[in-house]
């Protein structure tokens, strides 16, 4: 079935519900359009779920189903701003070649200004920088870290959520869920960031982008 995304983040029940469905009650919930524009709310896990089993087929990428996608990413005119990326382990233990052969090959495809990495305990928001180099650049010199739970605290008890840390598939949904509601509350100008952390550049990207998950990189 061929879909096209919406980009509406909200809360709601997920109306698909496989077996790795993340929203059977209250939970955050995208709406994507099927056939005769038909309204389809799902969440994060079910959405991804049937574009792998090609069950659904994003409109304009029905022949790109082998290419990463990001967790989380902005767009501006159809073209990706920011990518988020969601990994449910602590910092100290991903490795910094991971990050930025990840950021290097980004680099090669798109104009991406910001990688953000959300981790269990830090989150980093890294400004990207075509001075990058795996060999002489490192992850505490680049990054501007917070704490995840300063930010999502709230959005983990507002969703109900247990703050986990032995069940990763779980804990990745909770913190993917919990980032996008922080990031809607940015664009509607509902809480703020220190600008220690980022710039006036990335608050406008957030406010005037289009927030989508499973982004085609």
């Amino acid at each position: 079935m061929l879909i096209d995304t919406t980009g509406l983040i909200a809360l709601g029940v997920c109306e698909v519900q496989t077996k790795q469905c993340e929203a059977k009650k209250l939970s955050s919930i995208t709406a994507v359009l099927g056939p005769g524009r038909q309204q389809i709310n799902v969440c994060g896990a079910c959405l991804e779920a049937k574009i792998r089993s090609g069950e659904w087929e994003v409109e304009g990428a029905a022949t790109q189903k082998m290419r990463r996608r990001a967790d989380i990413a902005i767009l501006i005119n159809k073209s990706i701003k920011a990518v988020f990326e969601v990994k449910a382990i602590s910092s100290s233990k991903y490795g910094t070649n991971k990050l930025y052969a990840f950021l290097n090959d980004i680099k090669k495809k798109r104009e991406v200004d910001y990688l953000v990495y959300i981790f269990i305990d830090k989150i980093c928001f890294n400004k990207v920088s075509n001075k990058i180099s795996i060999s002489s650049t490192k992850l505490d010199h680049e990054c501007n870290w917070i704490y995840t739970k300063d930010i999502l605290d709230s959005y983990f008890k507002k969703l109900h959520i247990n703050y986990r840390k032995d069940n990763k598939v779980e804990m990745h949904a909770d913190l993917q869920n919990a980032f996008i509601l922080w990031l809607n509350d940015i664009k509607d100008k509902r809480t703020t960031i220190p600008h220690d952390i980022v710039d006036d550049d990335f608050l406008n990207i957030v406010e005037k982008g289009e927030i989508v998950r499973e982004a085609l990189l």
